[in-house]
């Protein structure tokens, strides 16, 4: 590995998950509705706090959308909006709150090392792709300046919890000048 975070190395397979696995999933499965439902909430609610907050744009949920699993939390970071503080600053500043989010994914797709350096059978036919010409700059801007994550076990807390959050976020918005005084 050279440190990539969710780095993709090699073509993997889709295979059925062992007896002893799907056993120990079944169990967990009566939790489920609950955690569902709480996951959404506390999503739904999130994402309209921190839209309140300038320089933070959450997805979009589509209004076909009836149900929304929120494995991920995900929201977009506006350097501007924070006067040019650096991504990392607002999560070094997050974490002081006691708030760890992260930046997701590393690497847009078609930088990941699997096909940078056509980690898959030889026969097949994406050898034949120079994934370096391929241009993505909405995913490679995500990855390097704007995509905030949480993971879905977040949501699981009270609603309490998420305004901690969105304060957290508001406080390091209402103090990015001192921030970014004291990294320059």
């Amino acid at each position: 590995s050279d440190g990539i975070w969710y780095g993709h190395y090699r073509v993997g397979g889709n295979y059925r998950m062992p007896a002893l696995c799907a056993a120990v999933l079944r169990a967990q499965l009566a939790r489920y509705p609950e955690a569902l439902a709480r996951r959404e909430e506390n999503g739904t609610y999130l994402a309209k706090r921190l839209s309140e907050i300038p320089g933070n744009r959450p997805l979009v949920r589509h209004p076909k959308v009836t149900r929304h699993a929120y494995h991920l939390f995900i929201w977009r970071y506006d350097t501007q909006a924070f006067d040019g503080l650096p991504r990392s600053v607002f999560f070094d500043a997050l974490r002081a709150e006691g708030i760890a989010a992260y930046q997701g994914y590393s690497l847009p797709l078609n930088e990941q090392p699997v096909f940078t350096d056509k980690g898959f059978d030889p026969a097949h036919p994406a050898q034949r792709v120079d994934y370096a010409k391929i241009e993505v700059p909405e995913a490679k801007r995500a990855c390097e300046e704007e995509s905030c994550w949480f993971g879905q076990f977040v949501l699981l807390g009270t609603q309490r919890d998420m305004d901690d959050i969105a304060d957290a976020v508001l406080k390091v918005y209402e103090n990015r000048k001192e921030l970014l005084e004291s990294t320059g």
